[in-house]
């Protein structure tokens, strides 16, 4: 479903309406003839298109009072969309967004919400990608106690690509330490997506996500910080 900010005119417009699609790139708004994407049925998002079923039945099985406690948690978290807008999850919707998270962090799901807590900015500074490192730099050099830094990261892309949605980044790894302000992640990288040999000229978008443990339970910043990697010799 498209987003659309009206003025006296239409303002903006985001999503898709019936075969068409409105987005905004560098040269600014557009819109396309929706395409529909393959779906490549891998196991890996077989598991979470599983995770994210059992996780909304689980939550039509908590009492009212537990619900009503994840919906009233959630008005203490507001969010932005593509429009810059500010919306809010339902109780659902936060419910399954934490505990996913909590899952992919090898946590347990939890049945009440975390409370709100402050998560200290640890922004990447540079980084540099070859056939044999994939290394990010960071502004601090250690992470608060308790706090964890999650990498998604894009396919090699075309040097021309400068727009990268959502959609195009996987999950790489979470971690809870940085050497020296410096993060390695090629052997997790190359795990996921291939060798980056021969990948020279491409690039590479990299979004790291602030995240901290609280009451056992993993929350992460929404956004996230990106940037984007040349793969050199």
């Amino acid at each position: 479903m498209a987003k659309i900010k009206f003025s006296a005119v239409v303002g903006d417009a985001r999503g898709k309406v019936g075969g068409n699609v409105f987005s905004r790139n560098s040269s600014g708004a557009y819109v396309r003839t929706f395409a529909s994407p393959v779906n490549p049925k891998t196991e890996y998002q077989s598991r979470i298109r599983s995770r994210l079923a059992s996780l909304s039945s689980e939550y039509r099985a908590l009492t009212r009072v537990q619900q009503q406690a994840w919906k009233d948690a959630a008005l203490l978290r507001p969010r932005t969309d593509s429009l810059g807008q500010t919306y809010y999850l339902t109780g659902q919707q936060f419910y399954i967004s934490t505990n996913q998270i909590a899952l992919l962090w090898g946590r347990a799901a939890r049945t009440s919400p975390p409370p709100p807590q402050d998560i200290a900015i640890c922004s990447i500074a540079s980084g540099a990608a070859t056939a044999t490192t994939l290394a990010l730099t960071y502004d601090l050099a250690d992470l608060p106690t308790g706090q964890t830094v999650d990498i998604y990261a894009s396919c090699p892309s075309s040097n021309g690509k400068n727009f990268f949605s959502k959609s195009d980044m996987k999950h790489i790894g979470t971690y809870d330490a940085l050497t020296i302000n410096v993060l390695d992640i090629h052997a997790e990288y190359v795990a996921r997506y291939g060798a980056l040999t021969g990948m020279e000229g491409t690039v590479i978008a990299i979004r790291s996500c602030d995240g901290v443990t609280i009451a056992d339970t993993k929350v992460t910043t929404d956004a996230g910080v990106l940037i984007i990697i040349n793969v050199e010799t």
